[in-house]
């Protein structure tokens, strides 16, 4: 099931916490008038938080029973893989590429 108004949501969610870690310095965002609402942006973050709750509801109110085994089983499938991938990552950079770099 896919919510169409909800993706784009979630677009714009992303976006204002991109620029609230990343740009929020930056010359066109610090301006003022548009500076009140980069700060504001982490409000984003529970925005995400509300609408899983909601997304959850919507995919599990037909459901009689919910197996709570089988639920955590997909949840980890969908998140370690990604979290073990970024971890990689990070130990790679710390490893390789930061090693490389000389301290005085």
């Amino acid at each position: 099931m896919r919510i169409e108004q909800i993706t784009f949501t979630r677009f714009i969610a992303a976006i204002a916490i991109v620029f609230f870690h990343f740009a929020k310095d930056l010359v066109p965002f610090n301006s003022q008038s548009i500076s009140f609402l980069i700060n504001q942006a982490n409000i984003g973050v529970s925005y995400f938080f509300i609408l899983s709750g909601f997304v959850m509801i919507l995919a599990y109110q037909k459901k009689e029973r919910i197996d709570i085994l089988d639920y955590l089983k997909k949840r980890f499938a969908r998140i370690y893989p990604v979290y073990v991938l970024g971890l990689l990552l990070i130990i790679i950079y710390f490893l390789i590429i930061n090693k490389s770099k000389t301290f005085i």
